[in-house]
Protein backbone atom coordinates (compact mmCIF):
# COMPACT_ATOMS: atom_id res chain seq x y z
CA UNK A 1 0.00 0.00 0.00
CA UNK A 2 2.84 2.28 0.97
CA UNK A 3 4.52 1.50 -2.35
CA UNK A 4 1.57 2.11 -4.04
CA UNK A 5 0.99 5.32 -2.81
CA UNK A 6 4.97 6.42 -3.04
CA UNK A 7 4.58 5.47 -7.00
CA UNK A 8 1.41 8.16 -7.23
CA UNK A 9 3.23 10.61 -5.38
CA UNK A 10 6.13 10.17 -8.09
CA UNK A 11 3.61 10.05 -10.90
CA UNK A 12 1.92 13.38 -10.36
CA UNK A 13 5.24 15.45 -9.74
CA UNK A 14 6.84 13.86 -12.77
CA UNK A 15 3.80 15.23 -14.61
CA UNK A 16 4.28 18.29 -13.04
CA UNK A 17 7.42 18.67 -14.07
CA UNK A 18 6.68 17.23 -17.94
CA UNK A 19 3.65 20.37 -17.90
CA UNK A 20 6.38 22.68 -16.68
CA UNK A 21 8.68 21.94 -19.49
CA UNK A 22 5.95 22.13 -22.06
CA UNK A 23 4.88 25.49 -20.90
CA UNK A 24 8.32 26.62 -20.71
CA UNK A 25 8.82 25.26 -24.29
CA UNK A 26 5.53 26.79 -26.01
CA UNK A 27 6.29 30.55 -23.65
CA UNK A 28 9.97 30.37 -25.66
CA UNK A 29 8.33 29.81 -28.81
CA UNK A 30 5.60 32.40 -28.51
CA UNK A 31 8.32 34.49 -27.17
CA UNK A 32 10.72 34.34 -30.34
CA UNK A 33 7.04 34.80 -33.06
CA UNK A 34 5.50 37.23 -31.00
CA UNK A 35 8.60 39.41 -29.91
CA UNK A 36 9.37 40.96 -33.24
CA UNK A 37 5.45 42.21 -33.95
CA UNK A 38 5.65 43.69 -30.32
CA UNK A 39 9.07 45.34 -31.13
CA UNK A 40 6.86 46.92 -34.48
CA UNK A 41 3.96 47.97 -32.23
CA UNK A 42 5.95 49.77 -30.00
CA UNK A 43 8.79 51.09 -32.52
CA UNK A 44 7.34 54.27 -32.47
CA UNK A 45 9.43 58.52 -32.89
CA UNK A 46 10.45 60.31 -29.80
CA UNK A 47 7.49 63.25 -29.05
CA UNK A 48 10.49 65.40 -28.46
CA UNK A 49 11.22 64.91 -32.34
CA UNK A 50 9.78 67.42 -35.24
CA UNK A 51 6.90 65.78 -37.13
CA UNK A 52 10.08 65.90 -39.96
CA UNK A 53 12.62 63.93 -38.48
CA UNK A 54 9.27 61.84 -37.06
CA UNK A 55 8.71 60.80 -40.43
CA UNK A 56 12.12 60.28 -41.81
CA UNK A 57 12.71 57.59 -38.07
CA UNK A 58 8.94 56.22 -39.69
CA UNK A 59 10.86 55.74 -43.08
CA UNK A 60 14.27 54.24 -42.25
CA UNK A 61 12.19 51.70 -40.07
CA UNK A 62 10.09 50.47 -43.46
CA UNK A 63 13.35 50.35 -45.25
CA UNK A 64 14.90 48.39 -42.24
CA UNK A 65 12.24 45.59 -42.82
CA UNK A 66 12.40 45.39 -46.49
CA UNK A 67 13.84 42.30 -46.60
CA UNK A 68 12.80 40.81 -43.12
CA UNK A 69 9.07 41.63 -42.63
CA UNK A 70 7.00 42.34 -45.35
CA UNK A 71 3.91 43.44 -43.07
CA UNK A 72 6.24 45.71 -40.75
CA UNK A 73 8.13 47.21 -43.76
CA UNK A 74 4.35 48.50 -44.93
CA UNK A 75 3.33 49.09 -41.65
CA UNK A 76 5.71 51.89 -41.29
CA UNK A 77 6.08 53.11 -44.73
CA UNK A 78 1.78 53.73 -44.31
CA UNK A 79 2.58 55.78 -40.50
CA UNK A 80 5.26 58.22 -42.35
CA UNK A 81 2.22 59.01 -45.26
CA UNK A 82 -0.41 59.32 -42.57
CA UNK A 83 2.27 61.65 -40.43
CA UNK A 84 2.93 64.13 -43.70
CA UNK A 85 -0.83 64.36 -44.27
CA UNK A 86 -1.92 65.07 -40.66
CA UNK A 87 1.03 67.98 -41.39
CA UNK A 88 -0.23 68.98 -44.47
CA UNK A 89 3.89 68.78 -45.78
CA UNK A 90 3.32 68.27 -49.24
CA UNK A 91 6.93 68.08 -49.83
CA UNK A 92 7.07 65.19 -47.22
CA UNK A 93 4.21 63.71 -48.23
CA UNK A 94 5.65 62.93 -52.29
CA UNK A 95 8.74 61.42 -50.53
CA UNK A 96 6.56 59.20 -48.20
CA UNK A 97 4.87 58.15 -51.23
CA UNK A 98 7.65 57.53 -53.61
CA UNK A 99 9.68 55.08 -50.70
CA UNK A 100 6.03 53.43 -50.12
CA UNK A 101 5.95 53.28 -54.40
CA UNK A 102 9.79 52.04 -53.94
CA UNK A 103 9.33 49.51 -51.52
CA UNK A 104 6.54 47.52 -53.85
CA UNK A 105 9.02 48.34 -56.80
CA UNK A 106 11.36 46.02 -54.82
CA UNK A 107 8.80 43.45 -54.48
CA UNK A 108 8.14 43.47 -57.89
CA UNK A 109 4.43 44.56 -57.69
CA UNK A 110 4.40 47.25 -60.59
CA UNK A 111 0.45 47.91 -60.45
CA UNK A 112 0.99 49.19 -57.11
CA UNK A 113 4.26 50.94 -57.59
CA UNK A 114 1.99 52.94 -60.68
CA UNK A 115 -0.67 54.53 -57.90
CA UNK A 116 1.62 55.48 -55.15
CA UNK A 117 4.20 57.16 -57.62
CA UNK A 118 1.47 58.72 -59.57
CA UNK A 119 0.04 60.51 -56.45
CA UNK A 120 3.48 61.50 -55.62
CA UNK A 121 4.17 62.70 -59.14
CA UNK A 122 0.66 64.84 -58.85
CA UNK A 123 2.09 66.34 -55.34
CA UNK A 124 5.31 67.12 -56.77
CA UNK A 125 3.88 68.92 -59.84
CA UNK A 126 1.74 71.53 -57.42
CA UNK A 127 4.67 72.02 -55.02
CA UNK A 128 7.18 72.64 -58.25
CA UNK A 129 9.75 70.01 -56.73
CA UNK A 130 11.74 69.72 -59.83
CA UNK A 131 14.10 66.92 -58.67
CA UNK A 132 11.20 64.62 -56.99
CA UNK A 133 9.56 64.87 -60.39
CA UNK A 134 12.87 63.56 -61.97
CA UNK A 135 13.00 61.09 -59.71
CA UNK A 136 9.75 59.92 -59.91
CA UNK A 137 9.59 60.09 -63.36
CA UNK A 138 12.38 57.22 -63.97
CA UNK A 139 10.59 54.97 -61.35
CA UNK A 140 7.28 55.72 -63.23
CA UNK A 141 9.12 54.39 -66.34
CA UNK A 142 10.50 51.66 -65.18
CA UNK A 143 7.19 50.19 -63.77
CA UNK A 144 5.70 50.91 -67.23
CA UNK A 145 8.88 49.21 -69.13
CA UNK A 146 8.51 45.68 -66.85
CA UNK A 147 5.16 45.77 -67.52
CA UNK A 148 5.90 45.90 -71.31
CA UNK A 149 4.26 49.13 -71.83
CA UNK A 150 7.23 50.56 -73.99
CA UNK A 151 5.08 53.82 -74.72
CA UNK A 152 5.10 55.34 -71.47
CA UNK A 153 8.32 53.79 -70.21
CA UNK A 154 9.89 56.36 -73.44
CA UNK A 155 7.76 59.26 -72.30
CA UNK A 156 7.96 58.96 -68.89
CA UNK A 157 11.95 58.90 -69.48
CA UNK A 158 12.33 61.22 -72.00
CA UNK A 159 10.54 63.78 -69.47
CA UNK A 160 12.85 63.04 -65.94
CA UNK A 161 15.66 63.92 -68.76
CA UNK A 162 14.92 67.04 -69.81
CA UNK A 163 14.31 68.25 -66.09
CA UNK A 164 17.27 66.38 -64.77
CA UNK A 165 19.58 67.50 -67.85
CA UNK A 166 17.43 71.29 -66.59
CA UNK A 167 18.71 70.80 -62.36
CA UNK A 168 22.48 69.39 -64.18
CA UNK A 169 22.35 66.39 -61.49
CA UNK A 170 25.01 63.44 -63.17
CA UNK A 171 23.57 61.02 -61.08
CA UNK A 172 19.96 61.59 -61.70
CA UNK A 173 20.64 62.00 -65.72
CA UNK A 174 22.30 59.29 -65.69
CA UNK A 175 19.74 56.90 -64.73
CA UNK A 176 17.57 58.48 -67.79
CA UNK A 177 20.15 57.87 -69.99
CA UNK A 178 20.69 54.17 -68.66
CA UNK A 179 17.09 53.67 -68.79
CA UNK A 180 16.59 54.86 -72.59
CA UNK A 181 19.28 52.63 -72.92
CA UNK A 182 17.50 49.39 -71.51
CA UNK A 183 14.41 50.44 -73.39
CA UNK A 184 15.88 50.88 -77.05
CA UNK A 185 17.79 47.22 -76.36
CA UNK A 186 14.81 45.29 -75.17
CA UNK A 187 12.48 46.52 -78.41
CA UNK A 188 16.19 45.96 -80.81
CA UNK A 189 17.35 49.39 -81.44
CA UNK A 190 20.55 48.56 -80.42
CA UNK A 191 22.67 51.88 -81.60
CA UNK A 192 20.56 53.98 -79.64
CA UNK A 193 20.98 51.97 -76.99
CA UNK A 194 24.59 52.01 -76.97
CA UNK A 195 24.55 55.96 -77.42
CA UNK A 196 22.49 56.07 -74.33
CA UNK A 197 24.71 53.55 -72.29
CA UNK A 198 28.01 55.76 -73.31
CA UNK A 199 26.21 58.60 -71.96
CA UNK A 200 24.89 57.37 -69.04
CA UNK A 201 28.18 56.15 -68.11
CA UNK A 202 29.96 59.67 -68.36
CA UNK A 203 27.76 60.93 -66.32
CA UNK A 204 28.25 58.20 -63.70
CA UNK A 205 31.69 58.67 -63.79
CA UNK A 206 31.30 62.33 -63.28
CA UNK A 207 29.52 61.88 -60.11
CA UNK A 208 32.01 58.92 -59.06
CA UNK A 209 28.03 56.84 -58.60
CA UNK A 210 29.46 53.28 -58.39
CA UNK A 211 25.46 51.65 -57.52
CA UNK A 212 24.81 53.50 -60.95
CA UNK A 213 27.88 52.39 -63.01
CA UNK A 214 26.80 48.53 -60.82
CA UNK A 215 22.96 48.85 -63.23
CA UNK A 216 24.98 50.11 -66.26
CA UNK A 217 27.13 46.69 -66.17
CA UNK A 218 23.77 45.23 -65.39
CA UNK A 219 22.44 46.41 -68.29
CA UNK A 220 24.86 45.92 -70.89
CA UNK A 221 25.11 42.11 -69.75
CA UNK A 222 21.15 42.11 -70.80
CA UNK A 223 22.61 43.76 -74.24
CA UNK A 224 25.17 41.46 -74.78
CA UNK A 225 23.10 38.54 -74.41
CA UNK A 226 20.72 39.97 -76.86
CA UNK A 227 23.80 40.47 -79.20
CA UNK A 228 25.00 36.42 -78.52
CA UNK A 229 28.14 37.57 -76.82
CA UNK A 230 28.54 35.48 -74.00
CA UNK A 231 32.02 36.49 -72.88
CA UNK A 232 31.68 40.47 -72.48
CA UNK A 233 27.70 39.33 -70.96
CA UNK A 234 30.13 37.38 -68.35
CA UNK A 235 32.31 40.04 -67.56
CA UNK A 236 30.00 43.28 -67.36
CA UNK A 237 27.89 41.00 -64.68
CA UNK A 238 31.14 40.09 -62.42
CA UNK A 239 31.32 43.98 -62.31
CA UNK A 240 28.25 44.14 -61.58
CA UNK A 241 28.07 41.83 -58.65
CA UNK A 242 31.21 43.28 -56.90
CA UNK A 243 29.52 46.82 -56.37
CA UNK A 244 26.17 45.30 -55.16
CA UNK A 245 28.05 42.55 -53.02
CA UNK A 246 29.60 46.01 -51.34
CA UNK A 247 26.09 47.43 -51.07
CA UNK A 248 24.66 44.38 -49.51
CA UNK A 249 26.96 44.57 -46.95
CA UNK A 250 26.58 48.03 -46.23
CA UNK A 251 22.46 48.41 -45.88
CA UNK A 252 21.63 44.51 -46.23
CA UNK A 253 19.74 44.86 -49.27
CA UNK A 254 21.02 41.58 -51.58
CA UNK A 255 18.36 42.73 -54.47
CA UNK A 256 21.15 43.15 -57.03
CA UNK A 257 22.81 39.86 -55.77
CA UNK A 258 20.10 37.87 -56.38
CA UNK A 259 19.80 39.43 -60.01
CA UNK A 260 23.09 38.88 -61.11
CA UNK A 261 22.88 35.21 -59.53
CA UNK A 262 20.15 35.35 -61.78
CA UNK A 263 21.83 36.12 -65.11
CA UNK A 264 25.43 34.45 -64.34
CA UNK A 265 23.16 31.27 -63.80
CA UNK A 266 21.91 32.13 -67.62
CA UNK A 267 25.28 33.01 -69.06
CA UNK A 268 27.24 29.69 -67.75
CA UNK A 269 24.40 27.74 -69.13
CA UNK A 270 24.35 29.22 -72.74
CA UNK A 271 28.25 29.54 -72.53
CA UNK A 272 27.51 25.58 -72.49
CA UNK A 273 28.61 25.41 -68.22
CA UNK A 274 24.96 24.31 -67.70
CA UNK A 275 27.17 22.75 -63.71
CA UNK A 276 28.16 26.29 -62.75
CA UNK A 277 24.63 27.54 -64.26
CA UNK A 278 22.73 25.61 -62.03
CA UNK A 279 24.68 26.49 -58.78
CA UNK A 280 23.56 30.35 -59.86
CA UNK A 281 20.48 29.58 -60.61
CA UNK A 282 19.17 27.64 -57.28
CA UNK A 283 20.99 30.61 -55.40
CA UNK A 284 19.01 32.39 -56.92
CA UNK A 285 15.20 30.36 -56.62
CA UNK A 286 16.44 30.85 -53.15
CA UNK A 287 16.67 33.96 -52.52
CA UNK A 288 13.29 35.13 -54.57
CA UNK A 289 11.13 32.18 -52.31
CA UNK A 290 12.40 34.56 -49.69
CA UNK A 291 11.08 37.68 -51.02
CA UNK A 292 10.05 37.75 -54.53
CA UNK A 293 6.73 38.28 -56.87
CA UNK A 294 5.63 35.41 -58.36
CA UNK A 295 6.63 36.07 -61.76
CA UNK A 296 10.10 36.27 -60.45
CA UNK A 297 9.73 32.87 -58.76
CA UNK A 298 8.68 31.58 -62.04
CA UNK A 299 11.73 33.21 -63.80
CA UNK A 300 13.80 31.23 -61.18
CA UNK A 301 12.01 27.84 -61.67
CA UNK A 302 12.84 27.97 -65.42
CA UNK A 303 16.29 28.94 -64.71
CA UNK A 304 17.02 25.78 -62.95
CA UNK A 305 14.89 23.56 -65.11
CA UNK A 306 16.60 25.23 -68.31
CA UNK A 307 19.94 23.66 -66.15
CA UNK A 308 18.02 20.22 -65.65
CA UNK A 309 17.68 19.80 -69.33
CA UNK A 310 20.89 21.19 -70.93
CA UNK A 311 22.00 18.36 -68.22
CA UNK A 312 19.75 15.75 -69.63
CA UNK A 313 17.90 15.20 -66.23
CA UNK A 314 14.93 15.36 -67.45
CA UNK A 315 12.66 14.51 -65.07
CA UNK A 316 13.88 17.31 -62.63
CA UNK A 317 13.62 19.81 -65.41
CA UNK A 318 10.08 18.64 -65.93
CA UNK A 319 9.74 19.25 -62.64
CA UNK A 320 10.50 23.03 -62.33
CA UNK A 321 9.06 23.23 -66.12
CA UNK A 322 5.72 22.47 -64.73
CA UNK A 323 5.97 24.62 -61.24
CA UNK A 324 6.95 27.48 -63.23
CA UNK A 325 4.08 27.14 -65.90
CA UNK A 326 1.67 26.51 -63.43
CA UNK A 327 2.68 29.58 -61.42
CA UNK A 328 2.67 32.04 -64.83
CA UNK A 329 -0.97 30.20 -65.43
CA UNK A 330 -2.13 31.37 -62.64
CA UNK A 331 -1.22 35.10 -62.38
CA UNK A 332 -2.02 38.59 -63.54
CA UNK A 333 1.13 37.90 -66.15
CA UNK A 334 1.32 34.53 -67.58
CA UNK A 335 4.80 36.26 -70.00
CA UNK A 336 7.15 33.46 -69.86
CA UNK A 337 4.64 30.55 -70.61
CA UNK A 338 6.04 30.12 -74.36
CA UNK A 339 9.16 29.07 -73.02
CA UNK A 340 7.90 26.88 -70.27
CA UNK A 341 5.64 24.65 -72.64
CA UNK A 342 8.84 24.76 -75.36
CA UNK A 343 10.63 23.21 -72.83
CA UNK A 344 8.24 20.86 -71.86
CA UNK A 345 7.93 19.80 -75.61
CA UNK A 346 11.65 19.37 -75.97
CA UNK A 347 11.47 17.03 -72.88
CA UNK A 348 9.06 14.96 -74.31
CA UNK A 349 10.24 14.66 -77.57
CA UNK A 350 13.67 13.75 -75.86
CA UNK A 351 12.13 10.89 -73.96
CA UNK A 352 10.13 9.71 -77.61
CA UNK A 353 6.75 10.86 -77.04
CA UNK A 354 6.49 13.23 -79.62
CA UNK A 355 2.50 13.37 -79.99
CA UNK A 356 2.76 15.37 -76.48
CA UNK A 357 5.98 17.15 -77.62
CA UNK A 358 4.26 18.58 -80.67
CA UNK A 359 1.05 19.34 -78.42
CA UNK A 360 3.23 21.65 -75.78
CA UNK A 361 5.52 23.35 -79.06
CA UNK A 362 2.32 24.00 -80.87
CA UNK A 363 0.73 25.79 -77.65
CA UNK A 364 3.88 27.53 -77.50
CA UNK A 365 4.10 28.60 -80.78
CA UNK A 366 0.62 30.09 -80.66
CA UNK A 367 1.89 32.35 -77.52
CA UNK A 368 5.37 33.29 -79.11
CA UNK A 369 3.53 34.73 -82.38
CA UNK A 370 1.10 36.64 -80.10
CA UNK A 371 3.79 37.87 -78.22
CA UNK A 372 6.13 38.21 -81.52
CA UNK A 373 8.96 36.89 -80.83
CA UNK A 374 10.60 35.56 -83.81
CA UNK A 375 13.63 33.40 -81.97
CA UNK A 376 11.73 31.46 -80.11
CA UNK A 377 9.20 30.62 -83.34
CA UNK A 378 11.88 29.91 -84.56
CA UNK A 379 13.56 27.43 -82.29
CA UNK A 380 9.86 25.75 -82.41
CA UNK A 381 9.05 25.72 -85.80
CA UNK A 382 12.90 23.57 -86.29
CA UNK A 383 12.38 21.22 -83.44
CA UNK A 384 8.52 20.08 -84.95
CA UNK A 385 10.27 19.82 -88.23
CA UNK A 386 12.55 17.44 -87.06
CA UNK A 387 10.21 15.19 -85.22
CA UNK A 388 7.63 15.67 -88.41
CA UNK A 389 10.75 14.19 -90.40
CA UNK A 390 11.28 11.57 -87.71
CA UNK A 391 7.50 10.33 -88.32
CA UNK A 392 8.04 10.29 -91.78
CA UNK A 393 5.73 13.28 -92.44
CA UNK A 394 8.39 14.95 -94.74
CA UNK A 395 5.59 16.85 -96.04
CA UNK A 396 4.55 18.84 -92.61
CA UNK A 397 8.03 18.80 -92.00
CA UNK A 398 9.07 20.67 -95.19
CA UNK A 399 6.23 22.90 -94.65
CA UNK A 400 7.70 23.53 -91.05
CA UNK A 401 10.99 23.68 -91.84
CA UNK A 402 10.46 26.67 -95.31
CA UNK A 403 8.62 28.39 -92.19
CA UNK A 404 11.82 28.27 -89.73
CA UNK A 405 14.07 29.33 -92.81
CA UNK A 406 11.72 32.10 -93.90
CA UNK A 407 11.85 33.98 -90.05
CA UNK A 408 15.92 33.12 -90.01
CA UNK A 409 16.46 35.00 -93.16
CA UNK A 410 14.94 37.70 -91.69
CA UNK A 411 16.88 37.38 -88.46
CA UNK A 412 19.89 37.00 -90.06
CA UNK A 413 20.31 40.91 -91.17
CA UNK A 414 19.43 41.10 -87.56
CA UNK A 415 21.89 39.12 -86.17
CA UNK A 416 24.66 40.83 -88.59
CA UNK A 417 23.38 44.00 -87.36
CA UNK A 418 23.57 42.84 -83.72
CA UNK A 419 27.29 41.77 -84.14
CA UNK A 420 28.37 44.94 -85.95
CA UNK A 421 26.66 46.54 -82.60
CA UNK A 422 28.74 44.49 -80.53
CA UNK A 423 31.48 45.60 -81.97
CA UNK A 424 31.23 48.98 -81.97
CA UNK A 425 29.89 49.23 -78.11
CA UNK A 426 33.22 47.39 -77.66
CA UNK A 427 34.93 50.26 -79.74
CA UNK A 428 33.02 52.89 -78.43
CA UNK A 429 33.47 51.70 -74.79
CA UNK A 430 37.42 51.65 -75.59
CA UNK A 431 37.51 54.88 -76.97
CA UNK A 432 35.72 55.91 -73.82
CA UNK A 433 38.12 54.40 -71.83
CA UNK A 434 41.26 55.73 -73.39
CA UNK A 435 39.59 59.17 -73.44
CA UNK A 436 39.09 58.70 -69.62
CA UNK A 437 42.49 57.87 -68.82
CA UNK A 438 43.45 60.52 -70.61
CA UNK A 439 41.46 62.64 -69.17
CA UNK A 440 42.81 61.57 -65.78
CA UNK A 441 46.07 61.79 -67.08
CA UNK A 442 46.02 65.24 -68.06
CA UNK A 443 43.94 65.62 -65.32
CA UNK A 444 47.07 64.53 -63.19
CA UNK A 445 49.78 66.25 -65.22
CA UNK A 446 47.69 69.61 -64.59
CA UNK A 447 47.55 69.28 -60.82
CA UNK A 448 50.79 68.84 -60.62
CA UNK A 449 51.99 72.12 -62.82
CA UNK A 450 49.51 73.78 -60.34
CA UNK A 451 51.17 71.94 -57.67
CA UNK A 452 54.82 72.96 -58.67
CA UNK A 453 53.40 76.45 -59.19
CA UNK A 454 52.21 77.05 -56.08
CA UNK A 455 55.49 75.56 -54.47
CA UNK A 456 57.02 77.99 -56.43
CA UNK A 457 54.66 81.05 -55.12
CA UNK A 458 54.99 79.32 -51.99
CA UNK A 459 58.86 80.02 -51.98
CA UNK A 460 59.09 83.23 -53.73
CA UNK A 461 56.38 84.56 -50.64
CA UNK A 462 58.62 82.81 -48.32
CA UNK A 463 62.02 84.49 -49.83
CA UNK A 464 60.16 87.71 -50.04
CA UNK A 465 59.20 87.43 -46.35
CA UNK A 466 62.72 86.91 -45.46
CA UNK A 467 64.40 89.54 -47.30
CA UNK A 468 61.84 92.11 -45.63
CA UNK A 469 62.56 90.36 -42.39
CA UNK A 470 66.41 90.31 -42.72
CA UNK A 471 65.93 94.32 -44.04
CA UNK A 472 63.87 95.26 -40.79
CA UNK A 473 66.22 93.18 -38.45
CA UNK A 474 68.74 95.41 -39.98
CA UNK A 475 67.64 98.59 -39.93
CA UNK A 476 66.94 98.13 -35.92
CA UNK A 477 70.15 97.02 -35.20
CA UNK A 478 71.67 100.43 -37.13
CA UNK A 479 69.64 102.45 -35.61
CA UNK A 480 69.93 101.12 -31.82
CA UNK A 481 73.83 100.92 -32.89
CA UNK A 482 73.29 104.50 -33.46
CA UNK A 483 71.87 105.11 -30.45
CA UNK A 484 74.47 103.02 -28.03
CA UNK A 485 77.60 105.15 -27.82
CA UNK A 486 80.56 103.05 -26.34
CA UNK A 487 83.43 104.63 -24.12
CA UNK A 488 86.58 103.43 -24.60
CA UNK A 489 90.03 103.19 -24.17
CA UNK A 490 91.72 105.16 -20.97
CA UNK A 491 90.07 108.43 -19.95
CA UNK A 492 92.27 111.23 -18.77
CA UNK A 493 90.09 112.25 -15.27
CA UNK A 494 91.22 115.16 -12.85
CA UNK A 495 92.05 113.06 -9.46
CA UNK A 496 91.16 116.01 -7.59
CA UNK A 497 88.15 117.84 -9.06
CA UNK A 498 87.63 114.63 -10.85
CA UNK A 499 86.71 116.37 -14.37
CA UNK A 500 87.64 114.90 -17.68
CA UNK A 501 89.83 115.83 -20.55
CA UNK A 502 87.55 115.74 -23.64
CA UNK A 503 89.81 115.56 -27.19
CA UNK A 504 90.25 119.60 -27.58
CA UNK A 505 91.96 119.20 -24.47
CA UNK A 506 89.45 120.81 -22.11
CA UNK A 507 88.41 119.80 -18.82
CA UNK A 508 84.72 119.17 -18.44
CA UNK A 509 82.36 117.68 -15.98
CA UNK A 510 81.93 114.19 -16.00
CA UNK A 511 78.28 114.15 -16.24
CA UNK A 512 78.99 116.87 -19.33
CA UNK A 513 81.42 114.57 -21.08
CA UNK A 514 79.12 111.34 -20.34
CA UNK A 515 76.20 112.69 -21.65
CA UNK A 516 77.62 113.58 -24.88
CA UNK A 517 79.75 109.98 -25.74
CA UNK A 518 76.21 108.26 -24.64
CA UNK A 519 72.81 108.35 -24.14
CA UNK A 520 72.40 108.37 -20.70
CA UNK A 521 71.22 111.53 -18.94
CA UNK A 522 71.96 112.43 -15.24
CA UNK A 523 68.81 113.21 -12.60
CA UNK A 524 70.91 115.05 -9.97
CA UNK A 525 70.15 114.36 -6.41
CA UNK A 526 72.06 113.78 -2.88
CA UNK A 527 73.75 111.20 -1.90
CA UNK A 528 73.79 110.75 2.18
CA UNK A 529 77.21 111.59 2.88
CA UNK A 530 77.17 114.87 1.27
CA UNK A 531 73.53 115.69 2.43
CA UNK A 532 74.93 114.87 5.89
CA UNK A 533 77.63 117.18 5.14
CA UNK A 534 75.74 120.37 4.09
CA UNK A 535 73.09 120.24 6.97
CA UNK A 536 76.24 120.22 9.56
CA UNK A 537 77.75 123.29 7.40
CA UNK A 538 74.38 125.02 7.79
CA UNK A 539 74.68 124.33 11.55
CA UNK A 540 77.97 125.98 11.78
Amino acid sequence: MKNYKKINITFFWRKIFDLFLVKTFWLVVSVIIIFPRFEVLFASPSQSQSYEEQIQFLLEKSNQYFASDRDSAKYFAKKAVQKAQQHRDSLLLGKALYDQAYLFYRWGEMDTVKIYLESSLKIRRQIQDSTGMGRTMNLLGNAHWLLDDQYKARQYFGQALKINSQLNNHIDIGKSYNNLGNLFSRVGEYQKAIDYFLKARDHYQKADYQEGQAWLNFSLTLLYKRLGDYDKALGSIQKSLQVYQKISQANGDSTGIMLCYNQLGDIYRLRGEPEKGMGYSLKTLVMRRKRGPQSSIADALTGVGKCYYDLQQYDKAEKFMRKALNIRQTSETPSGSETNLKYLGYIASARGDQESALEYLKESLILAENRNMPITQSEILKKMAQIGADRKNYKKARQLYKRHIAIQDSLFSQKVSRRVASLQLQHKIDQQNVESKKLIRENKIHQLKLERARNWQYLMISLAVLFVLIIVLTIYLYKKKLHIKTLKGLIPICSNCKKIRNDAGYYEQVEEYIAKHSDMKFNPALCPDCKAKIESAEDN
